[in-house]
């Protein structure tokens, strides 16, 4: 049940990215949101639409509340396999991707934009998720929470930086990312943890759509915008359930 359910999450939202990715592009062009050769790291030969990431968030968006209208008539057995994360969460992934989408546009300063990203990924520990395998060692007290959100920041302000360093190649970031997501998801199926085990596959077949058009030579790169949501969605899915 568990493996038909998630191949038909990767269908799905395959075909969402494939559909979306068409009219992302389209706007890219339309509003002059593209990234421009500069002959050094930007080796491509035309300018390229970078906001795949646009696309990749209405996706899930899509996608999450389907899973979030099968919840509510699903057997009470199965329920939890359509578990969606917290609404702090979920709204801290969408502020960062508005932090990415306005560094495309403007080219942030790194420092103002590390700030505000750490300040986002506190919203993860309001929503409940955290790095707390020191707690009993540090007593379970004050000193143990502020340790644990300081390391919970710095785990997803770092893998968010990381998948923005790798998007320096067609297809890089993008396979990367969805081979991580496919080994997290394997972990949870494995230890039998089912709740929430379904973003893993939402998010694989986002990838699937989104590099059937970032692959060599690219259409569309995902932007900061798309790295940024790539790398906060990564980032909270690891700290949840077995895969902490």
């Amino acid at each position: 049940m568990l493996l038909l359910l998630s191949l038909g999450a990767v269908v799905f939202s395959r075909i969402c990215a494939v559909l979306l990715m068409p009219i992302s592009r389209r706007l890219g062009l339309r509003f002059n949101w593209l990234d421009r050769p500069d002959g050094k790291r930007k080796v491509h030969a035309t300018p390229i639409p970078r906001v795949g990431g646009l696309a990749m968030i209405v996706a899930t968006v899509v996608c999450f509340g389907v899973v979030g209208a099968l919840q509510t008539v699903a057997p009470f057995e199965i329920q939890s396999v359509f578990e969606l994360p917290t609404w702090p969460i979920l709204v801290g992934a969408l502020l960062m991707a508005a932090l990415g989408f306005a560094d495309d546009l403007r080219d942030l300063h790194a420092l103002p934009k590390l700030i505000v990203q750490s300040l986002i990924a506190l919203l993860v520990v309001v929503g409940g998720l955290r790095i707390s395998i020191f707690d009993a060692a540090l007593g379970n007290g004050e000193v143990a929470l502020v340790v644990s959100a300081l390391l919970t920041v710095i785990w997803i302000v770092g893998i968010i930086n990381g998948v923005n360093f790798v998007d320096g190649m067609d297809g890089l970031a993008g396979g990367v990312v969805a081979v991580a997501f496919l080994a997290l998801g394997t972990v949870f199926a494995l230890n039998g943890d089912v709740a929430g085990v379904l973003v893993a596959p939402v998010m694989i077949g986002i990838l699937l759509g989104f590099l059937r058009y970032n692959k060599a030579p690219a259409s569309i790169f995902m932007g900061d915008v798309g790295s940024h949501f790539l790398g906060y969605m990564l980032a909270v899915f690891a700290l949840s359930g077995t895969g902490h």
